[in-house]
């Protein structure tokens, strides 16, 4: 997936594809159709991204979004604390969007 536009601004509320498997792409789709401009794509046995990609193709084709508008953002493996250190909850809320 091509990387976010510099400057792309990263939407409160982001679509998430987790665990809707063949689906993903369709509901991609309705997502983009209904407003969203955040997705995240994720990463792991619990993500289609190939689906994804044709959900956000199919909405580029139609005009419903341009790449350019789009935040999408890919998951990270929880289960690797040397790679990605997990913070504790306090700290998760305190660099949320929603504080």
């Amino acid at each position: 997936m091509a990387a976010n536009t510099p400057g792309t601004p990263m939407p409160k509320i982001i679509y998430g594809t987790a665990r809707k498997g063949k689906f993903s792409g369709s509901l991609v789709y309705t997502a983009l159709q209904a407003g969203f401009r955040g997705i995240d794509s994720g990463v792991g046995e619990h993500y289609d991204e190939a689906s994804v990609g044709i959900g956000l193709q199919r909405a580029y084709e139609e005009g419903i979004v341009r790449r350019d508008e789009l935040y999408v953002s890919k998951g990270r493996w929880h289960h690797q604390p040397t790679t990605f250190p997990i913070s504790d909850r306090p700290t998760q809320y305190g660099q949320s969007a929603f504080h």
